[in-house]
């Protein structure tokens, strides 16, 4: 994520939506991680993209955002994120 800021992998599962857009090429960093965590029993943000399936069954999920480049958004219940040690 550049010289001042050490790397990040995302290792994402059991996606609800997936969005991504980014120029052609090798690797695209994102400058800009964002995430939310998002209750089902509490209201949703206005801005969360469509079409996300609400159901009573649906578990805590986290809304990922990535901008740069390259951007992304991701509604996934298991996240896991690994940072570089520097």
């Amino acid at each position: 994520m550049g010289p001042a800021k050490p790397d990040v992998t995302l290792s994402i599962r059991n996606i609800y939506y997936l969005a991504m857009h980014r120029l052609p090429g090798g690797d695209i960093p994102f400058f800009d991680l964002e995430a939310t965590t998002l209750a089902p029993d509490e209201p949703w943000p206005e801005d969360l993209p469509n079409p996300i399936v609400t159901a009573d069954a649906l578990p805590p999920l986290l809304w990922i955002r990535g901008q740069g480049p390259a951007n992304f958004a991701v509604v996934a219940a298991v996240v896991t994120v690994l940072s570089e040690v520097r």
